[in-house]
């Protein structure tokens, strides 16, 4: 194992530092055959912080890999038989723990369109401000909100449409009290990143986690 130090600095951020040559291996038997009239390979491309060292201040820069999964044609869901990814520096950031998981119950909604339709929403209509509203109301009526504005936002519109869902809270690299959405699929919290939707932070898929959770502050 190669052990890698962090300066103070940014000690307190959330990174994982992984080693340029380690490989992802997938045995073979651990991949599901999948009958490819039934499901459909779908890509999402995801982002993490590469750090380097250089005139003697750590700085980093945004670097990607893609990720796959089969997902249900039938039905549309979030779940999928089997995920990988295509490049061994990856950059996870876990929004729940083994105790955190919940049994799927009620009627609630677990499709991918309704979430596209609510990140879309966002996108078009609304943008992160530092300092702007906290509440949905004030992000409806200003058409700016900060990470709490549209995280309650983001919640309210998931839940018309049928999600289960919740706004939590924990760090992040800008905020030691970031707020986003996760919605239950499956018998797991997801991350909807309200923030990371707008246009200020480049329109990013709402599944590009930020934060770090600690705390639950609202259900849905």
């Amino acid at each position: 194992m190669v052990m890698l130090s962090v300066p103070s600095a940014i000690a307190g951020m959330d990174i994982q530092n992984v080693n340029e040559n380690n490989v992802i291996k997938v045995e073979q038997n651990n991949i599901q055959k999948v009958d490819a009239a039934t499901y459909r390979k779908v890509a999402t491309k995801k982002y993490y912080k590469k750090w380097y060292r250089s005139g003697g201040k750590w700085r980093y820069f945004w670097k990607s890999y893609w990720t796959y999964k089969y997902v249900k044609t039938s039905s549309n869901s979030v779940s999928a038989t089997s995920s990988y990814s295509t490049t061994s520096n990856t950059y996870q950031n876990e929004d729940q723990n083994e105790d955190d998981k919940e049994k799927d119950s009620g009627d609630y909604s677990t499709s991918t369109s309704g979430l596209n339709s609510v990140a879309k929403y966002i996108n078009r209509n609304y943008n992160h401000r530092p300092g702007a509203a906290h509440t949905a109301e004030g992000v409806r009526r200003t058409g700016y909100g900060d990470c709490w504005g549209l995280a309650d936002l983001a919640a309210r519109e998931l839940n018309k449409k049928g999600y289960k869902v919740r706004v939590v809270q924990g760090p992040s690299r800008d905020s030691s009290r970031h707020r986003w959405v996760q919605f239950l699929a499956n018998g797991k919290w997801n991350t909807f990143e309200s923030t990371m939707v707008t246009k200020r932070f480049g329109s990013r898929h709402y599944s590009y986690a930020i934060g770090k959770l600690r705390t639950v502050i609202k259900y849905y």
